[in-house]
């Protein structure tokens, strides 16, 4: 089956490379014919495949010059300050300003909490309970006289 496909190939160098150049063209058109029937989408998600491929060449491409200029006994320039040293003063400052951030807080907050203690035992003082006066003097009271009872009627 295979062999009738290709049964009017020629078997010369010259026969083989029409027969490849006609294949070519064959898949060149599908593929154009494909491409043409493509959306505003697909064009969209080709043009941001190109834009990263190049940002990635121009990537490994400095990658590249970096590594041949260490290879070459060039370095590329050397921070003059200490970075570890830059580091540790920074994390004394932070730590600094922390701590004295906590303290003006913790001292603010005492501030308050006195104050409203101040407010709380002024309050006190102006509300503070009255000496009971006692009642009137009245003459004792008569005991309440008893209700008659029913009298119990017999069925």
């Amino acid at each position: 089956m295979t062999h009738e496909a290709y049964a009017g190939t020629q078997q010369n160098v010259a026969g083989r490379a029409k027969d490849v150049a006609l294949r070519a063209r064959d898949a060149l058109s599908v593929v154009l014919m494909e491409v043409a029937a493509w959306d505003v989408f697909k064009w969209a998600v080709i043009a941001l495949l190109a834009a990263n491929l190049l940002v990635m060449m121009l990537f490994f491409g400095s990658i590249r010059s970096h590594l041949a200029a260490s290879r070459q006994g060039e370095t590329p320039a050397q921070p003059t300050v200490d970075v570890g040293a830059e580091i540790a003063k920074q994390m004394a400052d932070v730590k600094s300003a922390l701590a004295q951030s906590i303290n003006d807080m913790q001292a603010g907050l005492r501030d308050d909490i006195a104050k409203l203690g101040a407010k709380i035992d002024a309050k006190m003082q102006t509300v503070a309970p009255k000496p009971a006066q006692p009642a009137a003097q009245t003459g004792p009271k008569p005991p309440a006289a008893p209700k008659p009872k029913k009298p119990a009627t017999q069925p």
